[in-house]
């Protein structure tokens, strides 16, 4: 191994598998900050437990089995690395890896990175040249060598995140320790639901999404990664104007709603970040071109809920109705407006 500081980065996953197996040699980055606990330097090398461990996850989560540095590359490598440890030492891996693939891949944190990066790969479809193909891959080195990283942090994962098989989410028991950032939400909104339950109700629930009027959404909703949600409409009754057919012989209820997260001003950048994992560059081998549009509404559904965000104000289907529509993910208070 050749541990350097940041001068010999290999380009992509391919150069790295490559110089392992015709070199038999592994570029591995040295330094970053100090980490908590794996700071004890071996005198014989100078190399901290930090830096050793990066060498190790390298060579046998990606080099052996050929798995890329992008966020689906570096969940397998944590599968196939986790492997080595004791059930107490995993649970210390997967937060240096699993951890920070997550933070670093499906956090906006590099958002604006991940967005030019995918427009140079579309422009690249259309390069006429090598050199101009070569000039794209310069820019995309470029943009990869500004990557952000997570702090170093002394944490563990929840034990459901640990599992190699966990398919993601955050547990339910953490959800009410978790708060939007202070300046992201819209609170206190005057909001219209439209319900064709027997009898008065006083509260909505997700559970019950789908028991009136199934629209467009409901496929998606209750297709894999959907998550239930009550509708409501944005504003007063007086002001609503609802779809006929979510209003005929439904009874209105009327509620106020807060730490709404308003998708058309995107404070934290959601929409971006899930509108860039369900979009597949135009070089892509599989899919190019494409754009995943039930992915992308699910997983902005999911990123907004586990935020700590109660429900997501959007402009989704709402074409010639004067409110927009809001997806509630949690059970919300109701009074009837009959009578108003």
């Amino acid at each position: 191994q050749t541990f350097h500081p940041g001068d010999l980065d290999y380009p992509n996953s391919a150069a790295m598998v490559s110089d392992v197996l015709q070199n038999r040699n592994l570029n591995v980055f040295r330094g970053g900050d100090p980490h908590d606990f794996l700071n004890r330097v071996d005198p014989r090398t100078g190399l901290n437990e930090n830096e050793m461990f990066r060498g190790v996850h390298d060579y046998f989560g990606h080099s052996i089995r050929g798995n890329q540095f992008g966020p689906r590359g570096e969940e397998i490598a944590f599968g196939s690395h986790s492997q080595m440890y004791s059930p107490l030492a995993r649970a210390a891996m997967a937060s240096e890896t699993r951890g920070q693939n997550s933070n670093v891949n499906y956090t906006p944190r590099n958002v604006g990175l991940q967005e030019e990066m995918l427009r140079l790969r579309n422009a690249k479809a259309d390069a006429r040249t090598p050199e101009a193909e070569a000039d794209i891959d310069r820019q995309l080195r470029e943009l990869g060598a500004q990557w952000e990283y997570a702090d170093q942090s002394a944490v563990l994962l929840p034990p459901e995140m640990i599992d190699t098989g966990f398919e993601g989410g955050m547990p339910q028991y953490l959800r009410g320790l978790i708060t939007p950032e202070a300046g992201s939400t819209v609170d206190n909104v005057p909001a219209t639901h439209f319900s064709r339950a027997p009898g008065l109700l006083s509260e909505v629930d997700p559970a019950y999404f789908g028991a009136g009027h199934r629209g467009a959404e409901f496929s998606r909703v209750n297709s894999p990664g959907g998550i239930p949600r009550s509708y409501f409409y944005e504003g007063s009754r007086a002001d609503v104007r609802p779809e006929p057919m979510v209003s005929l012989g439904a009874t209105p209820y009327g509620a106020e709603l807060s730490r709404l997260y308003d998708a058309t001003k995107d404070p934290a950048g959601l929409v971006r970040l899930a509108r860039v994992h369900a979009s597949t560059p135009r070089t892509a081998k599989v899919n190019p071109g494409t754009f995943n549009a039930t992915q992308f509404r699910n997983d902005l559904d999911r990123l907004v809920q586990e935020y700590g965000y109660s429900g997501l104000l959007g402009d989704w289907g709402h074409s010639g109705y004067a409110s927009r529509p809001i997806a509630v993910f949690e059970p919300t208070p109701v009074r009837s407006l009959l009578d108003d």
